[in-house]
């Protein structure tokens, strides 16, 4: 329990790449963030790159070296997070953030993780859900105080999502489903734009990913919530694993490699 008394879902991720085929569609979900696999080859005409992950490696994925690693480990947070949001928590999370980038280096801008839920898009319920989330990595380096200065960063970052950023992004994505010819998508989106004409719930979510190393069990009890505008509906998660960031640059190399 936090200092006033939230609860905190922890999970250890572990992962096997082993498994080549796993480690495989992984790679590809991972991928098709960035670009879908029947887009590639039309991209690359007329450029310099001969090769599928020649393009990817150079166009698309955030650099290797220092200028892209911190994006590197905040795209893999926040594919993490919708993974997680989407298959356990059965919201519709839309996956456009990272294809639409002119610097591969520099973060997506706007809230990190978006996810909807209801019966019927079309209809107006009380009942419908918006989950907003925030997530901050830190895949390298060991101090125990991340257990709670990432955690209270993603939380004081969510009550911006809450107050400012919602209806920026909301925006965003619905004009890019529009400039898609995507009018279904964009209408679901659209259902969420004017909360006070057509209510839903809205719920917020602050995630931390960090190193087993850097978990500090007795850290948590100094979270505080208290502040966030969105309280009663946050949703916190620290997601602890090994070698983090070596798996991140290993899901790029495959991702590329097997395009």
């Amino acid at each position: 329990l936090t200092v006033d008394n939230k609860n905190i879902d922890i999970y250890e991720f572990n992962y096997n790449l082993e498994e080549d085929a796993i480690f495989s569609s992984w790679a590809k979900h991972f991928r098709n963030h960035y670009c879908l696999d029947d887009l590639i080859d039309l991209f690359i005409e007329d450029t310099e790159y001969t090769t599928r992950s020649e393009y990817l490696n150079n166009l698309k994925f955030p650099e290797i070296g220092r200028a892209g690693a911190k994006t590197r480990s905040g795209d893999f947070g926040e594919i993490l997070i919708s993974d997680f949001i989407e298959y356990n928590l059965n919201y519709w999370v839309p996956r456009t953030r990272f294809s639409e980038r002119q610097n591969r280096n520099n973060p997506t801008q706007g809230v990190d993780v978006i996810g909807f839920k209801s019966d019927d898009y079309t209809k107006n319920n009380i009942n419908d859900e918006l989950l907003i989330f925030e997530v901050k990595c830190k895949l390298t380096g060991v101090n125990t105080n991340y257990t709670q200065n990432r955690m209270m960063t993603a939380i004081n970052d969510s009550a911006k999502d809450f107050n400012i950023r919602k209806a920026e992004s909301l925006n965003a994505l619905k004009q890019l489903y529009i400039k898609e010819r995507n009018i279904t998508n964009s209408k679901k989106i659209g259902r969420f734009q004017n909360q006070l004409d057509r209510p839903y719930t809205e719920k917020s979510g602050a995630a931390s990913i960090i190193l087993n190393e850097s978990y500090n069990e007795n850290n948590i009890v100094r979270i505080d919530t208290s502040n966030h505008p969105n309280s009663n509906n946050l949703m916190l998660i620290i997601i602890k694993g090994n070698e983090l960031m070596p798996l991140v640059h290993r899901l790029y190399e495959k991702a590329a490699n097997e395009a």
